[in-house]
């Protein structure tokens, strides 16, 4: 009998004691024959390590010396893993137990990387929406024009992703200061130049959503933006690498096609211009690429004329009006009871 081709989980933990039982059990938990755990711990301050330790032989350890960050952690995950497929899991999300098996199903001799969607869950593991949204399209196959043009295609987070091994040893190790967090979004950005991109359509596991996720800074909204334009910087850097080594081009000014991180250049520049990192920078400018920029991102005619009137308030509108708009859109909380439920209704409408 052929043994089965096995996969690596590895779980990136900082300071995540409370659900590393959880996140931890569930890797341990799936129901695919061959599947290898890694605990990837950053030099955490809380109890992590005595947790990771009661798991004994079930798990391979990797105890950072130092604080090094996601893209680090994502390298040294890595480095101690031995599966041709390897999944990266933050250790405040978790699994279901058919995940493994339907990854190692779904596998194709030219995929780079697999995608799939997750529950979004609060603290307690309420499940208060899907992520993506199931009216944001996957992107599938290939995506490499995509990515040349603007740098982004449709994707998701850590714990949605899985890659072949061989396209990892293309890719990794990151720069791992570059990368400090967000090492998942040099992963999607660069992964898909040496394969296809496979798109599953089910929900394999769980996003937990809470204070302390990177994601969700508990600081100002423009203090995130600006952690995004510079993510995307590092990012377009990178892609700008890998493709040069394949034998293609990247548009060096890829931004100007993104409507994601034009979303949150007009963030920053609108809600804390003195701290924007780009003094040049006008908002009708940023609208205007907005506008005529080809990529939609998934979305559908009608999603694509409500994000058309967004950006022309946003550009062009009274300066309070635009700020408000851009707090509403991009900080979910930021929203009154109201504007949530009219949210809501809308994304359905517009699906």
């Amino acid at each position: 009998m052929t043994t089965p081709a096995r996969l690596t989980v590895v779980v990136l933990n900082y300071n995540y004691a409370q659900y590393l039982p959880r996140s931890v059990g569930s890797a341990l938990a799936q129901d695919w024959p061959e599947v290898e755990v890694v605990v990837v711990d950053d030099c955490s301050t809380d109890n992590s390590r005595d947790v990771i330790a009661g798991f004994g032989g079930q798990v391979i350890p990797v105890l950072q010396p130092k604080n090094g960050g996601h893209g680090a952690g994502f390298n040294a995950g890595f480095a101690a893993s031995s599966g041709e497929v390897v999944m990266f899991l933050d250790a405040d999300d978790f699994l279901h137990p058919h995940a493994a098996r339907r990854i190692m199903e779904s596998r194709r001799a030219d995929a780079a990387q697999y995608q799939y969607r997750l529950d979004l869950v609060d603290a307690d593991e309420k499940v208060i929406d899907v992520y993506p949204p199931r009216e944001t399209a996957f992107d599938d196959g290939d995506v490499r024009k995509a990515l040349l043009s603007s740098g982004r295609y449709s994707t998701t987070v850590t714990t949605g992703l899985a890659f072949e091994r061989r396209a990892l040893q293309q890719v990794l190790p990151m720069d791992a200061e570059a990368f400090r967090q967000g090492g998942d979004g040099y992963l999607v950005t660069v992964a898909p130049l040496y394969g296809k991109v496979v798109s599953i359509e089910e929900i394999l596991g769980a996003y937990r959503q809470h204070g302390a996720n990177h994601s969700q800074f508990n600081t100002a909204v423009a203090k995130r933006a600006r952690w995004r334009v510079f993510h995307d910087e590092m990012r377009h850097n990178a892609l700008q690498e890998h493709a040069r080594r394949v034998g293609l081009t990247a548009e060096p000014n890829a931004w100007r096609n993104d409507p994601l991180h034009l979303e949150e250049r007009v963030a920053s520049l609108l809600l804390e211009p003195s701290e924007h990192p780009d003094p040049q920078d006008r908002r009708s400018a940023i609208a205007r690429a907005a506008l005529s920029s080809p990529s939609s991102m998934g979305m559908s005619g009608k999603r694509r004329q409500v994000m058309r009137a967004w950006w022309t308030l946003v550009g062009y509108g009274p300066k309070p009006l635009a700020q408000m708009a851009v707090s509403w859109k991009l900080q979910a909380a930021t929203r009154p009871a109201v504007v949530r439920k009219l949210a809501r209704v809308m994304r359905r409408a517009t699906a």
